[in-house]
C-alpha cells in the first residue's frame, strides 16, 4: 500500500512537472484525465507541494538571470528597473483575470467542450509563431509587460497553456525568442507563489500520502519541471513551437468526444 502511494506521488509529480511547462496546459489534462479515468484533483496540500517543486525548479533554472537582475536593480539601473516594472506590470492583470474567473471554477472545470475548445486556441497559438519574424530584440516594457499578463491570466481556462500563450504574446509583442521564454517564466514565479498562498489560506492541510511519498513527489516534480524548462528553451530557440499542437489538436478532439 505505501509503495502505491510512493508510486502514485512520483506519477503525480512526473505529470505536474512535464505538463505545468510544457505548452499543453497541466490543468486541460487533469479536466480530460478526471473524464477518462476518474482521476481526481490532488489534495490541496500534496498539490500545492507540487508547484511548489516546479516553482523551485523555475528559480534554480533562471538563478543567475534573477540574481543579474536584483543586483541592477539594487544599484539603480535604468534597463533593469524598466525589465522589473514590465514584470510587476504583469502581474496587474493576472491578477485581476485570475480572481474573476476564480468565482467560474466549477464551470470553467467542469466542462470538457470548453477544454476542447481552449486546447484548439492553444494549438493555433502555437501554429501562429511560425509566422513570427524570428528575432526582433525589442526589450519588455510596461505595456508589453501588461498585455502578456493578460495571456497569464486567460490561461486560467483548462486547455489554455500558460507557457504557450505567453510566450507567443511575446513573440508577437516584438520579443525574441529567448526573452519571451525567460519572461514567459519570470512573471510565472510570484503568479504561482500567490496562487499557492491562497490555496494553502483556503484549504484543508492535512494529507493522506506518507513523507516519504511527498518527498518523492517533489523530486519527480523538480525533475521533470527542470528537464521540461530544459527542452522547452531548445524548442523556442529553434522555432518550433508548432510542433505541440498536432498533439493539443488530438486532444481538442478527445474531449469533445467526450463531452
Amino acid at each position: 500500500m505505501a509503495a502505491g502511494r510512493v508510486a502514485e506521488a512520483v506519477l503525480l509529480g512526473l505529470l505536474q512537472g512535464a505538463t505545468e511547462f510544457l505548452p499543453v496546459s497541466s490543468s486541460g489534462h487533469l479536466v480530460l484525465l478526471q473524464h477518462l479515468f476518474g482521476i481526481k484533483q490532488p489534495e490541496i496540500f500534496f498539490d500545492t507541494l507540487l508547484h511548489v517543486a516546479t516553482m523551485t525548479a523555475t528559480l534554480v533554472f533562471f538563478r543567475r538571470d534573477l540574481w543579474d537582475l536584483l543586483v541592477k536593480v539594487s544599484g539603480r539601473e535604468k534597463g533593469a528597473v524598466v525589465y522589473a516594472a514590465s514584470l510587476i506590470s504583469a502581474l496587474v492583470p493576472t491578477g485581476a483575470i485570475g480572481l474573476f474567473l476564480e468565482k467560474k471554477a466549477s464551470l470553467l472545470f467542469g466542462s470538457l467542450t470548453l477544454t476542447a475548445g481552449a486546447f484548439f486556441v492553444t494549438a493555433l497559438l502555437l501554429l501562429s509563431s511560425r509566422i513570427i519574424a524570428s528575432e526582433r530584440e525589442k526589450n519588455p516594457g510596461i505595456l508589453t509587460g501588461f498585455c502578456v499578463g493578460v495571456a497569464q491570466g486567460i490561461a486560467v481556462v483548462p486547455g489554455i497553456s500558460r507557457s504557450g500563450a505567453t510566450i507567443v504574446a511575446g513573440l508577437f509583442l516584438g520579443f525574441g525568442r529567448e526573452e519571451a521564454f525567460r519572461f514567459s517564466f519570470l512573471i510565472s514565479i510570484p503568479a504561482i507563489a500567490g496562487a499557492l498562498l491562497l490555496n494553502l489560506l483556503s484549504g484543508d492541510l492535512s494529507s493522506a500520502f506518507s513523507l516519504p511519498a511527498m518527498t518523492a513527489g517533489f523530486v519527480s516534480a523538480f525533475a521533470g519541471g527542470y528537464i521540461s524548462l530544459l527542452l522547452l528553451r531548445r524548442v523556442v530557440s529553434q522555432g518550433k513551437l508548432h510542433l505541440f499542437a498536432p498533439y493539443l489538436v488530438i486532444l481538442s478532439l478527445l474531449s469533445l468526444l467526450l463531452g
